[in-house]
This record gives structure tokens, sequence and C-alpha cells, in this order.
């Protein structure tokens, strides 16, 4: 295969503004003759998982709330995020995905079920935000869509009816949809199928994996144009999971692309990644170290796409979680608040930035 087409979409991102004196000069040199490539809008993707302050309050406050909103969408926030120009948006996971029944976020507010978040410490969910309101954020927004079916506790029965709920003009599930409220269907762009794996997505063995996914892919149609098909792959410098889900033998005729889960904890230890505020310099130092070895990590997951001459010229690497991770800003633990600082932003420049400079693969 040749080199793949790629993009990579923002999971946990900031903006960095650096402000010089007034005094300062600087110079910036462009080499107009060696182009790298074409960047990908999509890298500036952002991710809408149901924990924290998302979408409950952050996005969504319900349309009886005191806080100004259209259809239950924060004024305040899709302004912003209309600012941004946002590409693409991934829903609704993560490790969340897994758990999440479409049908619980269909119909009257008042009617839907209650569940609780077990994914992220028993959270009341109370399916306010279901699959209207993401796609019509999405389509307000003019931002392509990235569903994550749910491969955990779901079934392909269940992934095809909503693939078929979204993209279906007759029919039963058409039909569904327009007694709803939505007459037109809707636009899948991307569909994962699975979220980790390796990890909370069920502690799966690639092999094992890989023959769910391609179930699961065979029946992950929509009416019209296809949607591009994500292999859920591996993690930080982890090549082997992808390699051996790649190495499958329908692999290749049934997945666009395999994501990668990137994140930046400043101490490198998941039972204690380091405070979001107050935290000792060298979490400052190890925090830049250890963005930067995104570089080679795609470099690596790249070259070993070499050894599988039969996956598409087209295959691309979707790294759809990539940012800082630190502990909890409040004892409310499962919530997973962090609060943004100026080293957020600089993680997420370093990041675009490296994702910018591997626009030729």
């Amino acid at each position: 295969m040749k080199s793949p087409n790629k993009w990579l979409s923002a999971g946990l991102a900031g903006l960095a503004l650096a402000v010089l004196p007034a005094a300062a000069q600087a110079k910036l040199d462009v080499d107009l003759t060696s182009p790298i490539g074409t960047i990908q809008p999509e890298i500036y993707g952002q991710f809408l998982e149901h924990l924290g302050a998302q979408p409950y309050d952050g996005i969504w406050v319900g349309p009886d709330s005191d806080i100004p909103n259209t259809d239950g969408i924060r004024d305040d926030v899709f302004a912003a995020l209309k600012a941004l120009h946002v590409p693409v948006i991934r829903w609704p996971g993560g490790c969340y995905a897994d758990l999440y029944h479409w049908r619980d976020g269909l119909g009257p507010q008042d009617q839907r079920p209650l569940r609780n978040n077990m994914v992220w410490g028993g959270t009341p969910e109370p399916n306010a935000f279901g699959t209207h309101e993401f796609f019509n954020l999405a389509e307000r927004l003019g931002a392509r869509t990235y569903l994550n079916l749910n491969l955990g506790t779901g079934s392909t029965r269940e992934a095809a009816d909503w693939l078929e709920y979204l993209t279906a003009t007759t029919g039963a599930r058409a039909d569904e949809r327009r007694a709803n409220g939505r007459e037109a269907p809707w636009t899948v762009d991307y569909v994962a199928i699975g979220n980790e794996t390796w990890g909370c997505g069920g502690h799966q063995t690639p092999e094992a994996y890989a023959d769910q996914y391609a179930m699961y892919a065979s029946f992950a149609k929509t009416e019209g144009e296809q949607p591009k098909r994500i292999i859920s792959g591996s993690h930080d410098e982890n090549i082997e999971y992808s390699d051996t889900v790649l190495s499958h033998p329908y692999i290749a005729d049934l997945a666009e692309g395999i994501s990668l889960h990137v994140y930046t904890l400043p101490t490198g230890d998941w039972d204690h990644k380091g405070a979001a505020t107050g935290f000792p310099e060298e979490e400052w130092i190890s925090a830049i170290q250890r963005t930067l070895r995104m570089d080679k990590v795609i470099d690596a997951q790249v070259a070993m796409f070499a050894k599988h001459a039969d996956l598409p010229d087209d295959f691309g690497l979707y790294v759809d979680e990539w940012g800082m991770w630190v502990d909890p800003a409040t004892e409310d633990d499962h919530k997973l608040y962090q609060q943004n600082t100026i080293r957020d932003a600089v993680v997420a420049a370093l990041n675009l930035n490296i994702f910018q400079s591997h626009a030729d693969v």
C-alpha cells in the first residue's frame, strides 16, 4: 500500500496564544518551495463524551433552562464552537459508547429512561442528549459526524438499526425517525466500531476483537454514501495490537482506518498522573517531553501499515484521543473534571504542530 492519508481528531485540546512584548522582534521563515502536504481540517475535530460537564451543563442545559439556549444547547457555548469552525465531532464516547443504547435517547425528554453511567463512577445519565440532539448540533455547526457504535453491550442488530434510523428514506426506521420530529435523513461520515477494546472496551485479545469487528463492519451500512469504518487500534507506543488486528484475513475489505490514543500524563503514572494546577516545574518539563513522543509514535504506526500490503491506499490513522490527562480536580473523581491551564494549551499546540508536520502521510 502507499503511505496512508490520515487525519487526526482532537481529544482534549486547547489553543495557545503567545504574547510578545511590544519591543520584541520575531522572525518566521517559510519555505514555499518544499510543501509537505495538504493539512486535513479534521485534525481540529472535537470529542464529546458523556463525562464531566459534557454534555450536561457544559453544552446541554435543556430548553427550559434559565441559561440562554436554543433547543437545549447553550447559546454561549454554541457561539464559541461556531467560531472555531469545528470540522468533525465524535460521540458518544469513548468508553461510554460501549454502554450507550441509542433508543434510550429518543422521544420526549420526560419519558427517557434514567440510567447510570457505570463507566464513569455511576453518574446518573438522563439520556436528555441523544441522537437527535447530537446530529442537530453537528448540523447547526456544519460539522461532520463521527459515531462510535456500542460493541461492548450492544449487538450487530442494534448498530444496524441505528444507522438505518439515521439515514433511511423509506421503511420502518425512517418512519420512526419522522415520528420523532426529523423528516430528512442525516449523514454519518465516520463510524468507529469499538473503543479501546484492549481496555475498557472489553479487554479483548486482538484476535477476538478482529473477528467481532468483521461481524459488525459487515452490517454497518447506511443508505447512500457509506461512512468510513474505523478500527479500535493501539495506544501509545504499542504497535502489536493494531498489527495483529490488521492481519485478520477480511479486515482490509472492511475498514478505512484505525484509531490511536496517546495521552500526555505529566508523571507517566496512571495511578498518580499529576495535578492540574500547582504542579512542580519538573512536571512542566515532563509534560512537554511526553507530548513530543507523539511524532515517533505516529511514524511507528505508519511504518507498521507497510507490512499489510492488502490495505487500501487511503487507509487512515485516526488519532482520535489525545491531550493532557491529570488527576481530577475535585473529590468527585468519576466526573473527571480537569482545570485547564496554559500547560494544556502548550501541549495542544505541540500536538497540532506534530499532526500538521505529518501532512505528507
